[in-house]
């Protein structure tokens, strides 16, 4: 499991767990780190973070498309 450290305020917090980073909705700017990166880079560009629309399913055929998931 890696240990994510991110800037607040210009002070760095953490150790944290990816889940951890996720719920804490950070802005995607955030300049994250982990073990294996080279440098300070921003959530939006690490892939764990990454929100990709395409990993939402599509509706269900015969249903209510209106619902939320």
């Amino acid at each position: 499991m890696d240990n994510y450290y991110y800037i607040e305020n210009g002070e760095k917090l953490g150790p944290y767990t990816a889940s951890e980073i996720r719920n804490r909705n950070l802005p995607n700017d955030t300049l994250v780190w982990k073990k294996g990166l080279n440098s300070w880079t921003e959530l939006q560009h690490i892939s764990e973070f990454i929100k990709n629309p395409e990993n939402i399913p599509p509706p269900i055929s015969g249903t209510n498309n209106n619902l939320k998931a």
